[in-house]
């Protein structure tokens, strides 16, 4: 996968991320919340591997 591409695909990740966040703040109802912390701890695994491939991406060029 391109850098880029990866790049990309974490950005969409933490926009989205940001979106849920913003709607537990505006509407702070159990519901919402949950779903923030739904999001980021199933999000977070993912994050968390596509860093690390990315450095080891960019140790092999």
């Amino acid at each position: 996968m391109s850098t880029l591409r990866l790049s990309i695909y974490i950005g969409l990740l933490l926009v989205m991320l940001a979106g849920v966040v913003a709607l537990a703040i505006t509407m702070p109802t159990v519901p919402h919340i949950a779903l923030v912390v739904l999001f980021a701890v199933g999000f977070y695994p993912l994050i968390r591997t596509a860093l690390r491939l990315h450095r080891e991406h960019r140790k092999h060029e």
